[in-house]
């Protein structure tokens, strides 16, 4: 999860070059979810979608969201919506974690192409190599954490 200054950034970076599609969900005044997309040319870019999961009520807000986010492309000429990579690799796998996220889009018509893989541009490699290695330690451990302390999660929202 990035903070909210890189969201910041980025609009600020591109509204100057095309319009930006940020869209916000509520329950009773509540913000519930939202996405951020950027058109260029034909295609609408989404950048991040992002839908509460703590209250079972909210299972059509990502439709919702990614709905909006179409019927604004087709409006603005677009004939290609990217949502993005669902992560589960060329052949998904069920028992990848982001499945559930490859069916949702593969029911919405979207396809799974293949492009071309991004790779880091190392400029101090043996702090990358460190940093790297805390990453693969730190990160599922920190995962684990805030996956079994519901508590600690909400803390950390209020305080950032």
């Amino acid at each position: 999860m990035r903070d909210l200054a890189h969201y910041h950034a980025l609009i600020a970076r591109y509204a100057r070059q095309s319009a930006v599609l940020v869209l916000i969900a509520r329950r009773a005044g509540e913000v519930v979810g939202g996405l951020l997309a950027f058109p260029f040319g034909r295609t609408l870019f989404v950048q991040t979608s992002s839908v509460r999961t703590d209250d079972g009520g909210l299972h059509g807000v990502a439709p919702a969201l990614v709905w909006e986010a179409i019927c604004y492309a087709k409006r603005g000429g677009a004939v290609v919506v990217d949502f993005g990579s669902s992560g589960v690799r060329q052949e998904p796998d069920p028992s990848h974690p982001n499945y559930g996220l490859f069916q949702f889009k593969a029911g919405l018509g979207c396809r799974l192409v293949t492009m071309q893989p991004f790779h880091d541009l190392v400029f101090r490699p043996v702090a990358y190599a460190a940093f790297r290695q805390g990453e693969r330690r730190l990160l599922p451990r920190l995962h684990r954490v805030l996956a079994d302390a519901p508590w600690l999660v909400s803390l950390l929202k209020r305080s950032a």
